[in-house]
């Protein structure tokens, strides 16, 4: 099946791939910074490895049943993201106040770097959701 291989695949496709990559990064950062500043949960990572492993296999999985996945990948990341912010919420009054009130652990840029990988990962699988995947 030719039409099958990666060549073969449309932008969304690759979008998703790039998606999964990011998504990978996303994690390793976000394990080696959490598990540093002792704010590391295994739902955040969870979400993050599901939302990644969806956006595989709607990049590589032919059928009409792996179109979900990438509607699914979206609400993953949602929620990593939520539970990934309201995780941080200290560190984060903290580096709004300028005081260690709360105390915070670790540092604000982590939390943004990580907040921000995770909403860039959603921004471009939202758009993938709107992008046709067989050609008309």
């Amino acid at each position: 099946m030719a039409n099958d291989t990666l060549a073969h695949k449309r932008l969304t496709s690759y979008l998703n791939l790039v998606n999964a990559v990011l998504l990978v990064v996303t994690a390793v950062v976000y394990f080696i910074e959490a598990s540093a500043a002792k704010t590391f949960s295994s739902t955040v990572l969870a979400l993050i490895v599901v939302a990644a492993a969806l956006a595989v296999v709607f990049a590589l999985v032919p059928g009409k049943a792996s179109d979900a996945a990438n509607l699914v990948a979206v609400p993953c990341i949602a929620a990593a993201l939520a539970q990934f912010l309201i995780n941080s919420i200290n560190t984060i009054a903290d580096a709004v106040s300028g005081t260690t009130m709360f105390g915070s652990t670790g540092g604000i840029g982590y939390i943004v770097l990580v907040a921000g990988l995770l909403a860039a990962a959603m921004i471009i699988e939202i758009v993938s959701c709107f992008m046709s995947r067989e050609a008309k």
